[in-house]
């Protein structure tokens, strides 16, 4: 279920999801997951194909480094190759 009908709000956005998550919201922080989850298998299956050196994640909601950050590492981790994962 989206966060919108968890939430029963129609006007959410990135800022107050992730307000919200700072302060304990469960489907707020699962949202958020679920978000760097499939940002991750992007960026996973983006490196296998091209092997960069740096992979850049910008916008506005990336600006949440403490949210978003041990996330990411965590599901980089868990999808992208190894060797690719060590040099990228």
């Amino acid at each position: 279920q989206h966060v919108e009908a968890q939430t029963k709000e129609a006007d959410l956005n990135g800022k107050i999801i992730c307000a919200r998550a700072k302060r304990g919201d469960a489907v707020c922080m699962q949202a958020i997951r679920e978000l760097c989850s499939h940002i991750a298998i992007g960026v996973s299956s983006c490196a296998c194909l091209m092997n960069p050196q740096i992979v850049i994640l910008g916008g506005g909601i990336m600006t949440q480094k403490e949210l978003f950050a041990p996330l990411m590492e965590t599901y980089l981790k868990q999808y992208m190759n190894e060797e690719i994962y060590a040099h990228t």
